[in-house]
């Protein structure tokens, strides 16, 4: 394997880690974006990194079905990461697979099971031929197949765990075989890593005491793209959607999906627009316009006060950071407890304070000690919405945008973070031979 620079490792061995996940080419199903952003984002920072204290060759193991490899074209040759860095420094095998879909989640799971025994052959094979110094895992998938391998070969595992499994219910169900099984799973995997990475404080504490020692907390960050915005550009972008003169509040996302709280965004809007004339609501979506555009005047909202931009994930900053507040609205449960939203990282990098709701991973408690947005209940009818609009108006001003992008600078930037992994592989690794 082709690995980095040697100069900045004075020389040693390269330190071989191999990424091990699985459906992180599937582009069908919106729930997985965020794992696929997170898992690149992540890697992608970890193996570039300059003056690193010993070299990193990478290998990532995806395994995949193979109806989507047929329709992709893609046959073994890995797709497209988007990532120029991802694409020329990372070693890829995609493994076909046969995932069939059961309506019964218990026998799902059990099907689930069997696979990884296949699965674990495989990343066997794969961390034996590569010498692999590190298994590096993302998903309860790959990190239960990866298990048999780290214990025969004696290589460290890490389980990078993204969120919890009770994601895979519905509100109100569980606590059936179905979800037994699933936690199962979860235990195992757990108790079968070297060491944790988990995206918040909260979920370390979801997880039990008992794992404090072995659990490291990584929240989703944004790369340096994101730390580039200045004054200049928010001047300019707001001139070019003509905005001069009004109040900004912005929702940067996939629109739709059910845990962003889209029926809740108008009305939120709404109290806004009631006390601060002129208010603007911007929409920067991969969703279709017209879509979010008819949603929201069906939901009340009148077009003019509308802004909804269709745009790739690299040209949001430069509208982003036109906005004086963004939006964060989440349900309270066991889900968003425990989570990092990356969306809260981009708003702070793009110098936006945060309107939020409580309960929200450790977003409510950084919001608050930091000075850098608002915390209110998931109960609208229970927000001070007067009190809400004058302190919004408050945080309106430079000095908190620039509080902002420091807080995400310290905070949740992914070149602090990758030190912090390479820490935690050389701790694991075995020593290097120069």
């Amino acid at each position: 394997m082709k690995g980095r620079d040697m100069r900045n490792g004075g020389g040693c061995r390269p330190l071989r880690v191999l990424f091990v996940s699985r459906g992180l080419f599937d582009e069908r199903d919106s729930f997985k974006v965020g794992f696929q952003m997170r898992t690149f984002s992540e890697m992608e920072a970890v193996i570039s990194r300059r003056n690193v204290r010993r070299p990193i060759e990478a290998l990532l193991l995806d395994f995949e079905e193979r109806r989507l490899l047929e329709r992709h074209a893609l046959n073994g040759a890995a797709g497209r990461s988007g990532s120029p860095v991802m694409d020329q420094r990372v070693k890829r095998r995609v493994v076909n697979m046969h995932a069939p879909r059961f309506d019964a989640m218990a026998l799902k799971y059990s099907v689930w099971a069997l696979e990884s025994i296949w699965g674990a052959a495989i990343v066997a094979a794969v961390a034996l031929k590569s010498k692999a110094d590190i298994i590096h895992t993302h998903g309860e998938w790959a990190t239960f197949s990866s298990i048999p391998a780290s214990r025969l070969l004696r290589v460290p595992l890490i389980y990078d765990i993204h969120g919890v499994l009770e994601e895979l219910f519905p509100r109100g169900t569980g606590r059936g075989l179905a979800y037994k099984v699933v936690k199962l799973f979860e235990r195992i995997c757990i108790r079968g890593a070297s060491r944790l990475i988990v995206v918040s404080e909260a979920m370390k504490t979801h997880f039990g005491g008992s794992y404090d020692s072995k659990a490291m907390v990584v929240p989703c960050s944004v790369d340096p793209r994101f730390m580039q915005w200045d004054g200049s550009e928010r001047s300019e972008a707001r001139r070019e959607m003509a905005l001069d003169g009004r109040f900004v509040v912005a929702f940067s996302g996939s629109f739709f999906p059910h845990w962003q709280q889209p029926h809740k965004m108008a009305p939120v809007f709404k109290e806004i627009r009631a006390r601060i004339p002129g208010s603007l609501f911007l929409v920067l979506t991969t969703d279709e316009v017209a879509s979010v555009r008819d949603f929201l005047t069906c939901a009340g909202l009148d077009a003019a006060d509308l802004e909804v931009r269709k745009l790739a994930h690299a040209d949001v900053p430069r509208y982003l950071a036109a906005a004086d507040a963004g939006l964060l609205i989440r349900a309270r449960d066991i889900i968003n407890k425990v989570a990092s939203p990356v969306k809260f990282a981009e708003y702070l990098a793009c110098g936006v304070p945060v309107l939020c709701t409580q309960g929200i991973g450790d977003v409510s408690d950084v919001v608050r000690d930091h000075g850098v947005g608002l915390v209110i209940d998931n109960d609208l009818e229970r927000v001070d919405w007067d009190r809400v609009c004058e302190d919004l108006l408050e945080l309106a001003n430079t000095e908190t945008r620039d509080r902002c992008r420091r807080v995400a600078r310290d905070l949740f930037s992914w070149e602090t973070h990758a030190a912090l992994i390479e820490d935690l592989y050389l701790e694991l690794a075995p020593p290097s031979s120069t």
